[in-house]
């Protein structure tokens, strides 16, 4: 029977074995900041800096990680949970780890032979001597022997405007590598990732929407540097879903009377369609909002206003940008609830594994939302009433953006944060 320490020992090992950096007892900060963008380009769940740190043992900690830091690395790991990955190894996952690491002719049942030990002891002399070999010829190439060393890298940038759609221009510097490709990508999607010249100093990038982006240089397969990309609004922009490209609205074409949203007539001639289902427009308000994830309250008044006939579901997203990730909170119609999911601080909560259907709305009149994290407890209410609590791992950074989309034609009457209303 395996302790949830030696789980998480094993844990550790296969991720060291799909990433091949090497000794992790030789990581770095830049090793570890580069993991955490693994995690969460594959699992969408921001690990800290320090959880990893704590995890790999860098940081002494007594405490055991949190359920949500174990469900982001089993994810990782491509199983659907903690329980799965706890499940499929307490057994005979640990034993049958250890013993397949063991030199062949050596077993793990009795106590080995006097013949067995010498063995070892020579195959041990000659993997560090093997190990040492590449690590000289390693770092004779002025290479580490499991990255490229991100102090070797140049990457900064500057925006060219203050307004949509904004040119980010790229300054950095990879000729210090021996590397076959170079690539910038703009934000955690690899689909916006561009090639580079391996001798090229500069590379511009088109930003369409705002928001929060980690830029990422990366030689060959592997991330060397980030840069903080905040592309704001100067206050509330509207954006219809138009693919690559958005659609961006007027001030005009976005009031409505006391109101800011969407009309059906706008979104038909827009999309050239009366159907709106799987369409998003969306209110996005982007800059820094004076406000800690740690301690806040969000609230708004809006609706859907699309019929059932332009919307089946009738969706509202309201996504709280934050500088290390996103808090995404849906409203749908009743009937739909199985559809929709949550993101908060310790990863998705899915509404095909939960009972979310409190989430549901009629949309006959405006829908008040509240969003709260206090005391390390997250609250969402809906018309005054709490629907939703969960206690988070350890909520950190800041607000800095909101963006409000409606699957078709809505409207918003207010959004303030800590009671101050945001325009």
């Amino acid at each position: 029977m395996s302790t949830e320490r030696e789980l998480i020992l094993l844990c550790r090992t296969r991720i060291e074995q799909i990433l091949s950096w090497g000794d992790s007892s030789l990581w770095t900060n830049s090793d570890f900041e580069l993991l955490s963008d693994k995690i969460f380009e594959k699992t969408t769940v921001r690990l800290s800096i320090s959880t990893l740190k704590r995890i790999w043992g860098k940081v002494k900690y007594d405490n055991s990680p949190t359920a949500a830091t174990l469900n982001a690395l089993a994810n990782f790991l491509d199983y659907a949970s903690w329980r799965d990955f706890e499940s499929e190894n307490h057994k005979a996952g640990v034993a049958a780890s250890v013993e397949q690491s063991e030199p062949a002719g050596v077993s793990s049942g009795a106590a080995p032979k006097k013949t067995s030990r010498v063995l070892v002891r020579a195959l041990t002399m000659i993997a560090v001597l093997v190990a040492s070999t590449v690590l000289v010829l390693l770092l004779v190439k002025g290479r580490s022997p499991h990255r490229f060393d991100p102090a070797l890298a140049v990457f900064t940038h500057r925006e060219v405007t203050d307004d949509l759609p904004n040119s980010v221009v790229f300054e950095y510097d990879v000729s210090s590598y021996d590397a076959d490709s170079a690539f910038i990508q703009q934000n955690w999607d690899p689909m916006r990732r561009e090639k580079v010249s391996l001798e090229g100093k500069q590379h511009t990038s088109v930003y369409y929407e705002p928001g929060y982006f980690q830029a990422k240089l990366i030689v060959n397969d592997t991330i060397v540097r980030q840069d903080v990309v905040w592309i704001k609004t100067k206050g509330w922009k509207g954006l219809i879903d138009a693919g690559k490209t958005p659609i961006y609205l007027s001030d005009e074409n976005t009031k409505l009377g006391d109101k800011l949203g969407f009309t059906s007539a706008i979104l038909r001639e827009k999309w050239e369609s009366p159907v709106f289902t799987g369409r998003e427009a969306s209110l996005q308000n982007v800059r820094d909002l004076n406000a800690d994830v740690a301690s806040f309250n969000f609230e708004t008044l809006l609706r859907n206003t699309s019929t059932a006939e332009e919307s089946v579901c009738r969706r509202v997203f309201i996504t709280l940008l934050t500088t290390e990730m996103a808090i995404i909170v849906p409203l749908t119609t009743k009937g739909c609830s199985s559809e929709v999911s949550i993101l908060t601080t310790n990863g998705w909560t899915s509404g095909k594994e939960n009972d979310l259907s409190a989430f549901g709305c009629e949309f006959k009149e405006l829908e008040k939302l509240n969003i709260a994290i206090k005391d390390s407890v997250l609250n969402i209410s809906l018309n005054d009433n709490v629907i939703f609590t969960e206690k988070q791992g350890r909520p950190n950074g800041k607000l800095v953006g909101v963006r409000v989309a409606f699957e078709g034609a809505g409207e918003m009457l207010y959004a303030k944060m800590n009671d101050k209303l945001i325009e």
